[in-house]
């Protein structure tokens, strides 16, 4: 390698000279050195340094390289990710617990909501829940009488007795509830409950303590008494069939029976009129058996009477009433 000879300007000739150990180098004199050799450096080239680069060249790409690069920081890592200053402060903001891994669905799901939140927060609901509330407090009150004036869509009486009514717009009053209605017949199988009476003339009934059923019933008087059911078959309105014409609602009707009928011959023979030779037909029958009651050429009278008889139950069972096969149970009708 050639020797390498340091030199400077001469501050006093302004000749160039060679540099001795013991003199320093003015710092004017340095820092013009250095622009004239740094003329022409370019410092965009992030190049690698190629072998064939001026020294220049070579200083202008590692300067180039070295004003990107990051600096080693001791328990962090680099990455190809930009994380910009926004990011870290939207990052700072959230809260530590804050929920994470979760779907909008999930977060808008009320189930998965805890904690409280004012009603006055939710546009309109206070004034929709206080109307609710108000009708509820009114449906769970009870009345002593029925209110001439709306209360809530369904109330309750209690005087003189259990009542559940709803208010009817187009009567401008309360009538009884669809699902509790008055007049209402049934059967029980043994005992009557609450809500009901049975079906019985025997009772006389106060109007003031079932004025429903009194009013359903058309009554006008400060009593009245019900139908007679018991021991009675109900039998459904002909309502113009026309099989049992002349019927109103609740009107009774007494046993009948279809017509009874029978025959019984008699046998013409050589001296005389036999009777119930050959028996009966239907519910007939002949008391006796062969016997002459009189000769066709004498007025005789025969040894022994004949006779006719009729008997119904050599057709069907007979009792003291007509009455189909049937079972014995309580009628009773809603107040």
């Amino acid at each position: 390698m050639p020797e390498q000879i340091p030199l400077m300007v001469d501050a006093a000739t302004q000749e160039l000279r060679q540099f001795t150990s013991d003199e320093t180098i003015p710092r004017g004199q340095l820092s013009s050195a250095l622009q004239v050799a740094l003329t022409g450096l370019v410092t965009s080239d992030v190049s690698g340094v190629l072998a064939s680069d001026t020294i220049l060249q070579a200083i202008g790409k590692l300067q180039a390289q070295a004003s990107g690069k990051v600096d080693k920081v001791a328990g962090k890592v680099l990455s190809s990710n930009d994380f910009t200053n926004d990011e870290r402060v939207k990052l700072a903001n959230i809260a530590d617990q804050a929920t994470k891994n979760a779907t909008d669905a999930a977060l808008r799901d009320r189930s998965t909501h805890t904690g409280t939140q004012p009603i006055t927060s939710i546009s309109g609901l206070e004034a929709q829940a206080s109307a609710g509330v108000v009708a509820a407090i009114a449906m769970a009150q009870t009345f002593t009488s029925v209110p001439s004036t709306f209360q809530a869509w369904e109330i309750v009486v209690t005087q003189p007795h259990l009542r559940k009514m709803i208010w009817s717009s187009a009567q401008s009053k309360y009538v009884r509830a669809p699902w509790h209605p008055v007049g209402q017949a049934g059967y029980f199988l043994r005992s009557i409950p609450a809500g009901f009476l049975e079906v019985r003339a025997d009772v006389v009934l106060q109007t003031a303590d079932f004025p429903d059923l009194a009013e359903y019933l058309g009554v006008t008087d400060s009593t009245f008494v019900l139908d007679e059911a018991r021991g009675e078959f109900i039998r459904n309105l002909d309502s113009g069939r026309g099989k049992d014409v002349g019927r109103v609602v609740g009107s009774p009707q007494g046993d009948a029976a279809r017509l009874l009928s029978g025959a019984i011959t008699s046998t013409a023979a050589a001296g005389g009129i036999w009777l119930g030779t050959e028996g009966g037909v239907g519910a007939l029958k002949s008391r006796v058996a062969s016997t002459p009651v009189a000769t066709l050429t004498s007025s005789a009278t025969a040894t022994r009477g004949g006779g006719i008889g009729l008997d119904s139950s050599l057709v069907w069972p007979t009792a003291d009433e007509f009455r189909v096969t049937n079972l014995a149970y309580r009628f009773a009708v809603t107040y």
